[in-house]
Formats: C-alpha cells, structure tokens, sequence
C-alpha cells in the first residue's frame, strides 16, 4: 500500500512536473510562435513596404522615363526641324555662295581669258611686225648684198678695165720714151758729129764753145724739138 500511495504520489508528481514542463513549453512555444509572428508580420510588411517604396521608385523611375522619353521625343523632333530649317537655311546660303563664287570664277575667267586673248594678239601682232622687219632687214640685206656684188663685179670690171688701159698706156708710154730716148740718143750723135765737123773749122771762137756746151746741155734735158731749135741757132750764128 506504502507503494501504491508511493508510486501514486511519483506518478502524481510525474505528471505535474510533466504538465509544468509541458505548459512551460507550451508557453515558451506560444511566445516564440508570437515573436517568429510578430518578426514575420514585421518582415513582411517592411518586405511589403521595401516592394511598395521599390514599386513606386520603379513607377516614378518609369514615369520619369515616360517623361524623359517623350520629353526627348518631343526635343528631337524639335532639334530635326530645326536641323533640318538650319540644314535647309545652310544649303540655301552655301549654294548662294557656290552659285556667287561661280559667278566670280566666270567673271575672272572671262576677264582672264579676255586678257590671255588680247596678249595672245599683242604677241602675234608683235611677232608678226618682228618677222615683219626681220624679212624686211633681210631684204634689204639681201638686196644690198645683191647691189653690193653687182657692185663688186662692176669695181672688178672697172679695175680690169683700168688696169688694162693703164698696162696698155704704161707700155705705150714706155714705148714712147724708148722711142724718144732713141730719137735723142741719135740727134746726140748727130750733134756731136756736127759739132766735131764744127771743132774742125773754129778752133778759137768762145761763143761756139758756149753754144755747145749749152746745146749739149739742152739736148739731155730737152725734147728733141728743143735741141733742133739749139741747132738752128747755132748755124744761124756761123752763118
């Protein structure tokens, strides 16, 4: 009996203990599933809240997108008209300077041309007066050469000529003082023969001596007819 009641009062206590230990338990479990709840609930609404903040940064993120895209949109539009205004104006103005520098270039080209024309004809004209006067020099240096050797030819002609006719007088001026020179070598000899026959018949007259040695004198200077004009004086005087 002493371990019934023994036994009864460990099992009693047993379950007691158990029941404490298992309320305990209980209790501490219910308290963790509270906490693991409330951390949950906490967890999931700061998840909630970080899905919500990310979601909203994400829309304002897009929505600021959106608005940039069609902001850009609109910008480039813009910015095509206005290049393509800019582009338009730009062409407009670069081919008024192109169809003005063309124009430029044509007036200096003409102008250029015009001037290259008007030299090439001022160096033509001026070749041609040079070639013009070069045939005209050569002409008359060729006429003249012509005259000149007609001249020549008729110089050489006239020299010949004149040469000839001054052999032909020379000579007959040669022969005629050979000529002359006989006729006074002879009048000589007749002189000294007529003036030894003259000796013969006075020997003492002066005058006759002076007469011949006169005569004698005129007869080697004179022509001839000089010293039959002393000869004739002198027959006059012996006579």
């Amino acid at each position: 009996a002493q371990f019934v009641r023994s036994r009864r009062a460990a099992v009693t206590i047993q379950a007691a203990y158990r029941g404490h230990c298992v309320r305990k338990n209980l209790k501490t479990q219910r308290n963790a599933v509270l906490v693991i709840s409330r951390a949950f609930l906490a967890w999931k609404r700061r998840k909630e809240a970080a899905g919500f903040r990310r979601r909203r940064r994400a829309t304002v993120i897009l929505q600021r997108r959106s608005r940039a895209t069609t902001a850009g949109r609109k910008e480039r539009a813009q910015f095509v008209r206005s290049r393509r205004a800019a582009v338009t104006i730009q062409a407009a103005y670069r081919g008024h300077c192109v169809r003005k520098n063309l124009k430029t270039q044509r007036n200096a080209v003409l102008v250029i041309s015009r001037a290259f024309l008007a030299w090439k004809r001022r160096k033509e004209a001026a070749g041609f007066r040079r070639r013009r006067r070069a045939t005209v020099i050569l002409q008359r240096r060729s006429r003249a050469t012509t005259a000149g050797r007609k001249e020549r030819a008729q110089f050489v002609r006239s020299r010949k000529a004149a040469i000839t006719v001054q052999a032909v007088f020379r000579g007959w001026l040669v022969r005629r003082q050979i000529e002359e020179e006989k006729a006074q070598r002879k009048d000589l000899e007749e002189c000294q023969q007529w003036a030894a026959v003259a000796l013969q018949r006075r020997h003492s007259s002066r005058a006759f001596l002076c007469a011949f040695s006169s005569s004698i004198c005129l007869r080697t200077s004179q022509p001839r007819n000089t010293a039959w004009t002393v000869i004739a004086a002198f027959r006059d005087r012996t006579n």
